[in-house]
């Protein structure tokens, strides 16, 4: 499957700015004012690609059916990768580099174009 970066960057801000100790499931990104145009396995994928990364506390349920997310908080590395992310004229600029470049996004990638942007 690949990364709907976007789909990631509203999950990061929506975990922002939920209570603290409230837990989310892919429901409930659904129907978040941020995330609700997204689809189910593009919410599902990014939960799990920031979990791997260590960018987010949450617990995954593969099912027969359909994998099952459980997602707590951001951790200190979550906040610390949305606040190079956080303005929209960065991330546009991030996003451009990447489809410039010809390359997929992932973390990695998107990592990489931050520490390339903050050099120049």
């Amino acid at each position: 499957m690949k990364l709907n970066a976007d789909c990631m960057r509203q999950i990061l801000f929506t975990l922002e700015d939920k209570p603290l100790h409230q837990s989310l499931q892919a429901e409930d990104f659904m129907s978040s004012e941020r995330t609700k145009q997204f689809l189910y396995d593009d919410i599902v994928y990014s939960v799990q690609m920031l979990e791997q990364k260590g960018f987010i506390a949450a617990k995954i349920y593969p099912t027969k059916d359909r994998t099952i997310v459980l997602v707590n908080d951001l951790t200190i590395h979550g906040q610390e990768f949305l606040e190079e992310i956080y303005s929209d004229t960065k991330w546009n600029k991030i996003k451009s580099v990447l489809k410039e470049e010809g390359l997929p996004t992932s973390i990695n990638r998107i990592s990489k174009v931050i520490a390339k942007l903050t050099l120049n």
